[in-house]
């Protein structure tokens, strides 16, 4: 291991420690990004450590083959039950996969297996221990087939089909995918999340990678990793999510799983949007440089019109993409009943019938030319006459003398005379015209923020502040929100009597700073203002420059901060004398 690589693990074993077993993962997730062996040389080192704080100051070497003893191997031609591993197939954050062997049924089948570092984990644990109750209780052409569950010394595995080809990120890089070929594989992708959902099973990490394309071009949904269960088919705890915490990957995850808050099936749908704009467009709706970007971009973002897809194509993904779920289609039925539509050709009118022409029993193939050329023959004949004749007439014909006309007849009017007693009308009273069918009545609507405060522009102009309702015409509108300290949210509206907007949470302006120290238990201050927490803390500032003092007793210690918008960091500072 390199210098530089062991200060990234030791950087990242420091920040996990200051968290608590249910924070740690999601750290864990956004930092290593997809490092998997990043992550697992992080994990083995926490799980060494257990709850020594001098874990680090004995040498890497030592820790090493600590936490390696602790890994049970995994090797090709090991038996785990009735199968025989056969290769390894690749590796994720939840373990490794390998190609094995069914002696029984004489076929290949794929082993998922949890690794025995991270079988002491709960988490992790109860994590792979619903993927495979989620699986094993769906049966679905468009979703994995599990064949069996096990665990062998220790070692959980997963067996299910073997499947060859390629997920959806792998063809991705390789470029957006023709309309008709995305068409096909999203009418695959929201049949099986139907099926899921209908199992009250949600997957809440719907992305390219978890799509898998097989030769044949059917698709598979993989890893119900983060499944939740909404039925009572579930026990108690068996979600692993509660409010606050963030589940799925960046990018792809709704606004509300970024948010922390409770999701539903419509969830899946927003994630199965961001997958569908990608599939036609070949990059991702929502990117971020950071965490913090990652999640404004969800939170407020609305990708760009995919102009080169067709009409019905582009109305699916923008009612996927709703930032309310109310918005969204409320199931993938529906979403699948649409992209059924969508992908049937345009109405043609059936062809105007031509009249049967009767043939003589005596005709035959070899008279059709003769009649054919008799029948041009006698229509040139034809206009030749007629040309022919409206000449002469042109030529010879004299102008005629013109008639004056009679002269028109006066209007005849008509009197009823209203029976005895009738009261004759007043003088100049019209009648009121009917209402237009077609005027555009206004609709109230309602504009709510969290926080309140905020300046409604509609159409570019300052309407109200929020909370408000104000009245639009039917149609679309271009909506701005603008509140100080905060980002200012932007969203096209297309305005109808059924419309809810739902409340638009703003984005405060800033970015989160880690700070911990050592000691722990340091009194924060920012610019001179006492912070209520102590270290180690997570705080919001505001971008700009600023100055963090740390305090415990007689020690101290201060750093300088340049905050920038949405670029989160993490300090560790030692407190001295």
């Amino acid at each position: 291991m390199t210098p530089e690589r062991w200060k990234q693990v030791e950087n990242i074993y420091h920040a996990a420690r200051e968290r608590d077993q249910s924070a740690r993962a999601r750290f864990l997730d956004d930092t290593c990004e997809g490092d998997d062996n990043l992550r697992r040389e992080v994990e083995s080192l926490l799980k060494a450590a257990g709850g020594r704080t001098d874990f680090l100051a004995r040498p890497a070497l030592e820790q090493a083959a600590e936490a390696m003893a602790e890994t049970k191997p995994v090797y090709a031609g090991q038996r785990l039950g009735p199968y025989q591993l056969v290769s390894r197939l690749g590796a994720g954050g939840m373990g490794e996969v390998w190609r094995a062997r069914d002696p029984a049924l004489r076929r290949d089948v794929a082993i998922k297996v949890l690794l025995a570092l991270h079988s002491g984990e709960e988490d992790r644990l109860r994590r792979f221990e619903i993927e495979a109750r989620a699986a094993g209780r769906l049966s679905h052409p468009n979703l994995l087939t599990v064949h069996a569950v096990g665990n062998e010394g220790g070692l959980p595995y997963l067996v299910t089909e073997l499947l060859e080809g390629e997920s959806l990120r792998a063809r991705l890089k390789r470029g957006a995918l023709s309309t008709r070929r995305t068409v096909d594989f999203a009418i695959q992708i929201a049949k099986g999340l139907a099926a899921a959902h209908e199992r009250g099973i949600l997957h809440r990490d719907l992305k390219p990678e978890n799509v898998f394309i097989t030769r044949d071009g059917s698709v598979k949904i993989l890893d119900f990793g983060l499944a939740k269960f909404t039925r009572p088919h579930s026990t108690p705890g068996q979600s692993l999510t509660a409010t606050g915490v963030i589940m799925g990957t960046l990018g792809y995850m709704s606004p509300e799983q970024a948010l922390g808050e409770e999701a539903d099936h419509r969830s899946d749908i927003f994630s199965f949007g961001a997958i569908l704009f990608e599939a036609l467009t070949g990059r991702r709706a929502f990117r971020g440089d950071s965490t913090a970007e990652a999640i404004m971009a969800v939170v407020n973002n609305i990708p760009p019109e995919i102009e080169a897809a067709p009409a019905s194509l582009r109305r699916i993904v923008r009612r996927c993409l709703e930032k309310d779920p109310l918005d969204r289609f409320q199931s993938a039925r529906d979403l699948t009943q649409e992209l059924e539509n969508a992908r049937q050709p345009a109405v043609e009118l059936p062809p105007r019938p031509i009249p049967a022409r009767s043939v003589s029993p005596r005709s035959s193939a070899e008279d059709e030319p003769k009649s054919r050329t008799g029948l041009i023959a006698g229509i040139a004949l034809a206009f030749l006459l007629i040309v022919t004749i409206g000449y002469a007439v042109g030529r010879f014909r004299r102008p005629a003398v013109p008639v004056p006309a009679p002269p028109k007849p006066g209007p005849t009017v008509v009197v009823n005379q209203p029976p005895p007693g009738t009261p004759p009308l007043p003088p100049n009273n019209p009648v009121p015209p009917a209402p237009d069918p077609g005027t555009r009545q206004p609709i109230e609507v309602s504009v709510v923020t969290d926080p309140p405060g905020a300046t409604v522009r509609l159409d570019e102009k300052d309407n109200c502040q929020t909370p408000c309702a104000p009245r639009l015409t039917p149609g679309n509108h271009t909506l701005s929100l603008d509140r100080p300290g905060y980002h200012i949210f932007r969203r096209e509206l297309n305005v109808t009597p059924n419309m809810r907007l739902g409340t638009i949470r703003l984005t405060r302006m800033g970015a989160d700073i880690w700070l911990a120290s050592e000691p722990t238990g340091a009194s924060i201050l920012v610019d001179g203002k006492p912070w209520a927490e102590k270290t180690n803390a997570r705080i919001f500032l505001e971008p700009g420059q600023h100055r963090i003092d740390l305090e415990k007793g007689e020690l101290k210690g201060s750093i300088p901060v340049e905050v920038r918008d949405t670029v989160g960091q993490s300090f560790r500072i030692t407190l001295a004398r």
